[in-house]
């Protein structure tokens, strides 16, 4: 029987279609936010009212030169000048979609909906790869329990 552990070697990543090429990791995380509800002449709290839901999505990948995330059209191109600028940024679709599959069952084990790029960063450094940080603000996250 095959195993059903699901690994980093099993694990293929896309962006709005896009393979996020040398995928290095990602971390998916999604949280319901619960206050308590604390009353007046009572001691103990009555109970924990959901209040907010919030989903987070990130990932790393080897740079590549001449395959950026502005020419995979996943982030605004700068433009030249700040109004352009401003113009790409609010043109980013918002509607993409990530999507982590398991590459062995061809089964999609996280589905972020509402992705776009907030931010990205690398270091570069003697001897070593350099690698991108990729961090998102997303809508929501599935699981397969979704389904």
């Amino acid at each position: 029987m095959a195993s059903t552990t699901f690994t980093g070697a099993r694990a293929h990543v896309e962006v709005d279609g896009n393979i996020l090429l040398l995928c290095t990791g990602v971390s998916v995380a999604d949280e319901i936010q619960f206050d308590p509800v604390i009353t007046l002449d009572y001691f103990h709290v009555v109970e924990h009212a959901p209040v907010g839901y919030d989903a987070a999505f990130a990932a790393g990948r080897v740079r590549q030169v001449g395959t950026t995330l502005r020419s995979l059209g996943l982030f605004p191109k700068k433009g030249q000048s700040p109004a352009e600028h401003l113009q790409n940024a609010l043109n980013v679709k918002d509607d993409a979609v990530a999507t982590i599959t398991d590459s062995y069952t061809n089964t999609i084990v996280a589905e972020v909906s509402g992705v776009k790029i907030a931010r990205r960063g690398y270091a570069v450094g003697p001897r070593a790869l350099v690698l991108e940080d990729v961090g998102f603000v997303c809508l929501a996250v599935a699981d397969e329990g979704d389904n």
